[in-house]
């Protein structure tokens, strides 16, 4: 009768411990701060200046700890073109759940003046080069040459840089008539990525700046894409002149 007793009581203990933890567990906070960004702000960030203007415009709110606005901070920046740059933020409540958003801010990198005044002595520098005859015999036809370019996209297939989607374009440089047609989609021939596939890569893939067909002129673009998980490619310069 009394061991009967006694299994009883620790049962109805051991399901007691229970109850009370799993009404523990329900209790916790497994909910992550939602960070919001006002599309109307419009930030440039100079590399190396402070965070203050990045999180401009940028607001954080907790199911149970409400307003987590000043926990917000800068996680990385990553430049995705000479102008360009996707910021990653994030914030933290009190239960330890993390919640992050991002966004793309115009940008210029630090050493961006030095690089262009490198440029300009470069283009005003004298041409010192000896003049060397071509062999004519040695030269190849467009036709050769395209056949050359062809064969070695098959011997050396687009690969992705680890986890960073990669493109490919078909020339970076173009010039074309004033008046022509021009699809700067159709320079893109290839893109890959350790887990999307092209049709997705394609769908986020990103060309910036601006180019005028009916004003003569050199007009660069920059190309670049970003996988699903938000690695984005290097960045590939495309120089488009309109004569």
């Amino acid at each position: 009768m009394k061991q009967w007793f006694l299994t009883g009581v620790l049962g109805a203990g051991c399901i007691a411990v229970a109850a009370v933890g799993f009404l523990v567990t329900m209790g916790k906070d497994h909910t992550a701060p939602v960070i919001t960004i006002e599309k109307t702000q419009k930030i440039h960030y100079t590399e190396g200046e402070a965070y203050d203007k990045l999180l401009k415009g940028v607001k954080a709110d907790d199911n149970r700890d409400g307003d987590l606005s000043d926990q917000i901070f800068v996680d990385k920046i990553i430049p995705v073109s000479k102008k360009k740059a996707v910021v990653y933020y994030g914030v933290m409540d009190h239960a330890n759940n993390v919640g992050t958003a991002k966004r793309t801010v115009s940008y210029t990198a630090a050493n961006a003046d030095a690089e262009e005044n490198v440029a300009a002595d470069e283009n005003t520098a004298p041409n010192t080069d000896e003049v060397v005859q071509e062999n004519t015999d040695d030269k190849k036809t467009d036709a050769e040459e395209q056949t050359d370019t062809e064969k070695n996209a098959q011997d050396n297939p687009l690969q992705a840089d680890g986890e960073k989607p990669v493109i490919a374009l078909t020339e970076q440089t173009k010039t074309i008539t004033r008046g022509t047609t021009f699809n700067p989609l159709s320079e893109v021939t290839e893109a890959v990525d350790d887990k999307d596939d092209r049709d997705t890569l394609f769908k986020s893939l990103h060309i910036d700046g601006e180019y005028n067909v009916n004003k003569a002129g050199t007009y660069t673009l920059q190309y670049y894409v970003q996988d699903s998980d938000g690695n984005t490619s290097d960045p590939i310069e495309f120089t488009l002149t309109v004569q």
